[in-house]
């Protein structure tokens, strides 16, 4: 899908084993943006993801450069006959944003949901980030209020 907004094209693809390398960047650019010190992932995690029906890496790219992106999963349902898409996250580049990428990401996950049969479309954001929050309710998605709890396991990682 290709997208031509504000005078800047876009196209959005999801992402394959054969495409580690714009994997990488995707992420290395969410890395940046976010400020993370972890390392990481190997190239061998990578290319299990990429590998896996299940999973979806989504880039956004001006040419070749990854401005923005998504990565989901398909949660199957043990209650009902029915799988879920959770979208883990969204981002696009500081410089890119409020030029349609975000909302074409959403479409694109939207149409992924439609195009698989996937039942739900979920996507958490921290409610105290009320950029977030205000774009996906923008984009027609329903907030629901849910309590999150977690707990991590540093020496896991």
């Amino acid at each position: 899908m290709s997208i031509g907004l504000f005078e800047m094209t876009f196209s959005i693809r999801e992402l394959g084993p054969n495409d580690l390398a714009t994997a990488q960047q995707l992420f290395e650019m969410w890395r940046q943006e976010d400020n993370v010190t972890k390392p990481p992932p190997s190239s061998e995690t990578l290319l299990r993801l990429l590998s896996r029906p299940d999973f979806h890496a989504v880039a956004a790219l001006r040419e070749d450069e990854a401005i923005g992106g998504l990565t989901a999963y398909e949660l199957e349902m043990y209650t009902e006959a029915a799988t879920e898409l959770f979208v883990y996250e969204v981002g696009v580049a500081t410089a890119h944003r409020r030029q349609g990428v975000g909302r074409a990401l959403i479409e694109f996950a939207r149409n992924l949901c439609r195009s698989r049969s996937l039942s739900a479309l979920y996507i958490p954001a921290m409610a105290d980030d009320a950029r977030a929050v205000a774009f996906y309710q923008a984009t027609g998605l329903k907030r629901e209020d849910v309590a999150w709890f977690i707990q991590e396991f540093e020496d896991n990682l």
